[in-house]
């Protein structure tokens, strides 16, 4: 099963008002939640148009709970909690609903960046799960997504995220391979997705130099 890519827009309604001029459309506020996936990055604070939004500091793999905002462009910044300096800042834009925003990269090398997704959270039906893959890792290949020797997701680029889709729950072993020539780059320990809830599997750490020794590629399922 091939899952397609999640970065698409939300549509707003508006209403039409009997009176000569039309009354306001009230969008709702967003959420979001930031999943901190920079490799070597140490803690960090998250902020919005210069606001600090997180309680205590992110470490890296962590995630933070949805955090409620208003709807329209932003400039989310991430920065260190210890010297409180900016490694990250970038636009984003809110239009209501929920989002996951990723910050990616490597530290140290002028490529950290983000990547905002919408969370299209629903209810599975009976025994099933909704799941999708998100790839940050920043220096993997293309990847193919395999559960238990079944191919869920083909060509996964770094900075992609799929639609949910469900499935059954129950364990399973995940397998990165390569989609240029099969071979594996990563294979996960049993990892349980328990029915009635949505997951977002995400690729994240790094499979060369230093830093893959303290952060490994790896696979995470991340609850929501």
């Amino acid at each position: 099963m091939t899952w397609a890519v999640a970065l698409m827009g939300i549509s707003s309604f508006g209403f039409i008002s009997c009176s000569s001029d039309d009354d306001p459309v009230v969008q709702p506020d967003s959420q979001v939640k930031v999943i901190h996936a920079v490799p070597t990055g140490g803690s960090v604070d998250f902020y919005l148009n210069g606001t600090k939004q997180n309680s205590s500091a992110v470490a890296y793999g962590e995630q933070t709970g949805y955090i409620a905002t208003s709807n329209g462009d932003k400039t989310a910044e991430f920065k260190t909690s210890v010297d409180n300096n900016t490694i990250l800042s970038a636009p984003v834009s809110f239009d209501g609903g929920n989002y996951t925003l990723f910050a990616t990269g490597q530290a140290g090398n002028n490529s950290l960046t983000t990547l905002l997704v919408e969370d299209n959270l629903q209810t599975p039906g009976n025994g099933k799960v909704r799941v999708r893959f998100v790839h940050v890792a920043p220096d993997a290949p293309t990847v193919n997504v395999v559960a238990n020797d079944s191919t869920w997701a083909t060509g996964r680029t770094y900075k992609s995220a799929t639609d949910f889709v469900e499935v059954n729950a129950g364990s399973y072993v995940f397998k990165l391979n390569r989609s240029d020539n099969g071979t594996t780059a990563y294979t996960s320990q049993s990892i349980a997705l328990t029915s009635g809830k949505n997951y977002t599997l995400v690729a994240r750490g790094l499979t060369s130099g230093a830093g893959a020794v303290v952060a490994p590629l790896t696979l995470q399922a991340y609850e929501y």
